[in-house]
């Protein structure tokens, strides 16, 4: 089992830097005065394992808990689809019905309205979470109805006991300078903390640590890429014959680009250059789910050449 499975928190004491927000669901669930909520915050700092405890916590057990991609399900017979499941309350513990909508800002605008009139008078037997890493996408309609939740980024006070604990667990003794690295390096995201120890587990120093995670991160060919995307007059063939060179995770090309888009961005000379970089940057704004494999970096690269 890989660290970032592995290490997901169980329970509501399990999660790290997220203190008053656990503190105001474990309310609401023993009050059971609300049934939406709504998760924002970046990438990797717990939103879907939130939004989980939460379900579980008001009496949805995992086999009635639905997780749905709105990334891949945006249209409004998707969202029809699990309106229509959600009609029956569901035998066995709580009797709860769960949905877990991830990355909820990119729903089409009739799936969006086919869920609002879902959400006005929703059954008691039914919990929605949303997730989202872009709330400001979000209709204010469908805001108004949710428990709100601003995630922020974990401390790295939070990160290191993680870190000191995973170690322990996994028999891990790595030098000091290698666990302050890879603290640094995650951002404020305990999942990214994680992927950093499975890339520098075997380091033997800081200098090799980061030469591991640069490897991870920053190649040659995603920052090939990088410069292709930046450029934007390469042909589509030339763009795969580049995709297929990269063995990193499509997220972690995600970041990349967004990394470099933005130092580019930093020095356009001209208003035209800006807005140019400005659109490709949106293009790999939002967060990719593993589950879909290489898809999701071949949108982002197809809007940033040919959509405006």
């Amino acid at each position: 089992m890989n660290l970032i499975t592995k290490y997901r928190p169980q329970s509501f004491a399990d999660v790290i830097g997220q203190d008053a927000v656990v503190r105001s669901l474990q309310g609401i669930c023993k009050r059971r005065d609300a049934q939406i909520f709504l998760f924002s915050g970046m990438g990797g700092v717990g939103k879907t394992t939130l939004a989980r405890l939460t379900a579980k916590a008001l009496g949805a057990d995992e086999a009635h808990t639905m997780d749905v991609n709105a990334a891949s399900k945006t249209g409004v017979d998707d969202v029809r689809q699990i309106l229509d499941m959600l009609e029956y309350r569901p035998f066995g513990y709580g009797g709860k019905r769960a949905i877990i909508v991830d990355e909820s800002h990119r729903l089409s605008p009739n799936a969006m309205d086919s869920l609002l009139k879902a959400l006005e008078d929703p059954p008691e037997h039914v919990i929605w979470c949303f997730c989202t890493t872009n709330p400001s996408k979000l209709p204010k309609t469908l805001q108004s109805r949710c428990a709100k939740f601003e995630l922020k980024p974990v401390a790295d006070k939070a990160l290191g006991e993680l870190y000191d604990f995973v170690c322990e667990q996994e028999k891990l003794d790595l030098p000091g300078d290698v666990g302050d690295l890879l603290i640094r390096e995650a951002k404020g995201s305990p999942r990214q903390l994680l992927s950093n120890l499975v890339v520098a587990r075997e380091a033997k120093t800081k200098k090799e640590a980061a030469e591991l995670l640069r490897t991870a991160l920053e190649t040659d060919s995603i920052i090939e890429l990088c410069r292709f995307v930046a450029n934007g007059n390469g042909s589509w063939p030339k763009g795969m014959s580049l995709v297929t060179k990269i063995e990193e995770n499509p997220e972690s090309v995600r970041i990349i680009m967004c990394t470099y888009l933005a130092k580019c961005l930093k020095s356009a000379g001209s208003n035209d250059a800006a807005g140019a970089l400005l659109e490709k940057l949106d293009a790999f704004s939002q967060s990719y789910n593993n589950a879909e494999g290489i898809a999701p970096l071949l949108m982002s690269i197809g809007r940033a050449l040919f959509m405006e």
